[in-house]
């Protein structure tokens, strides 16, 4: 069973039918989800994944970018 890696999105991989995506193996494009996401209370394993619901039209070529802190930025988490 996997969680979603973004704060605050409880999505699990068995529960929920949006599909997860691993983290991009290319450092620069891996980097660049990690400084969008804004976890700071740890950095992704090799096992992490974020699921589709925070990416535009589900697609992964369009970087994750759909987050709660987007739209309420009291809701900044660890």
């Amino acid at each position: 069973m996997g969680m979603c890696f973004v704060p605050d999105c409880k999505h699990y991989s068995e529960k929920q039918t949006c599909r997860f995506f691993r983290f991009p193996l290319n450092k620069t494009e891996r980097n660049r989800w990690i400084s969008l996401i804004r976890r700071k209370d740890r950095g992704p394993s090799h096992f992490s994944k974020v699921c589709d619901c925070h990416f535009i039209d589900q697609d992964k070529k369009n970087e994750p970018t759909l987050f709660d802190f987007n739209i309420n930025p009291a809701s900044l988490a660890l």
